[in-house]
């Protein structure tokens, strides 16, 4: 219930910050339900495919893939405005 309210307070302050979620395909913790519902209005979802909950605690592969993806959303989303 707090990490649920503390994503609200951080939803409420930080409404320009793009997120990016992955979710575990195989992850039997946590549920994609109200994820999806958060993300439909406010991230990137990205599925990783043969994952379980830690997607960065995967076999290399996996996690490999993870890292990619983390570092192309930030050159997308880091680069300064006053270029």
């Amino acid at each position: 219930h707090e990490a649920l309210s503390a994503t609200k307070n951080i939803h409420n302050e930080l409404n320009e910050v793009p997120i990016l979620l992955f979710q575990a395909e195989l992850d039997e913790t946590v549920r994609p339900g109200r994820q999806n519902k958060y993300c439909d209005y406010k991230c990137e979802i990205q599925v990783v495919k043969g994952a379980y909950h830690e997607v960065l605690m995967e076999k290399d592969s996996i996690r490999d893939g993870v890292m990619n993806e983390i570092k192309l959303f930030f050159g997308v989303n880091l680069v300064p405005e006053n270029r």
